[in-house]
């Protein structure tokens, strides 16, 4: 394959999104951020702004807010600099999830401008509004949650990308706890199917950083966004169906294939709308 730096952000880029494609979230992060620093000479701007909000999600997912926020910061310290309406969005999105624990009123201000901003621009990812939509679970804004919900799910779910298909599971089951509970159990049954158990991506051998699963800045805390996620519906459930009923609705999703899955979610959360 060759090697030097270009070769190294590529491979380094790789093993993050091996990670994450499994739900190992901290890998996931300790990988992102190898590449920030191996892109750090020889790239531009643009890219490494790309690489830091990646970054910062990805520690946001594992639950490391405070690495996620120093690397937030930083991409929006270097788009402030380009000047690039998209680049300021994505790092207010960055911050916004970072934050949203610690600091909720200051997560939705930055929110609101990075979808602002995202008004602004005629070419969209689909990550960013996968970001922005699980921002918007972080900080309980279930409506805003719920109206990008449907395009987030159809387009992981054409891309066969399933952890981040069953993090949005776990949200709308979250979003529809007090409403559908019934609905919320089995898309949490669903949602453990498609990531059945937590993994460890495969470590690196022979390249500086292989070992670096602990995010600088930062100690992991004790849970990931995910799992205060799927705690907090749990517990609703548990005590709005009963422990018997709950578990047979949670078995019903986890039998259930992905494509109808899909549809299940789909069409619960358009019940939502109309209801």
């Amino acid at each position: 394959m060759g090697s030097g730096p270009d070769v190294d952000v590529l491979v380094w880029a790789a093993r993050s999104i091996q990670a994450m494609a499994i739900g190992a979230w901290d890998e996931a992060a300790a990988h992102a951020e190898h590449t920030v620093e191996l892109a750090r000479s020889g790239r531009n701007d643009a890219h490494v702004i790309d690489l830091l909000t990646g970054a910062a999600f990805a520690h946001t997912m594992a639950g490391n807010p405070d690495a996620a926020a120093r690397l937030a910061n930083e991409a929006l310290d270097l788009a402030h600099r380009t000047g690039g309406p998209a680049f300021m969005a994505h790092g207010l999105t960055a911050l916004a999830g970072a934050l949203a624990d610690r600091e909720p009123q200051r997560a939705r201000a930055l929110l609101a401008e990075s979808l602002g901003m995202q008004a602004t621009i005629e070419s969209k990812r689909a990550y960013d509004t996968t970001h922005i939509a699980l921002v918007a679970a972080q900080i309980a804004d279930w409506p805003l949650f719920l109206k990008l919900a449907p395009d987030v799910i159809r387009r992981h779910n054409w891309a066969g990308e399933r952890p981040y298909l069953s993090a949005i599971f776990n949200a709308v089951a979250r979003a529809l706890a007090s409403d559908q509970p019934e609905s919320a159990a089995v898309l949490q049954g669903a949602a453990r199917r498609l990531v059945p158990a937590p993994a460890r991506a495969p470590r690196g051998s022979g390249v500086a950083g292989a070992n670096a699963t602990q995010p600088a800045g930062g100690a992991p805390s004790s849970a990931s966004f995910l799992a205060e996620l799927r705690g907090q519906t749990t517990a609703a459930l548990r005590n709005g169906l009963g422990e018997t009923r709950f578990h047979q609705l949670r078995a019903e999703g986890e039998a259930m294939d992905e494509d109808h899955a899909v549809a299940y979610a789909l069409e619960a959360i358009s019940q939502a709308g109309r209801g």
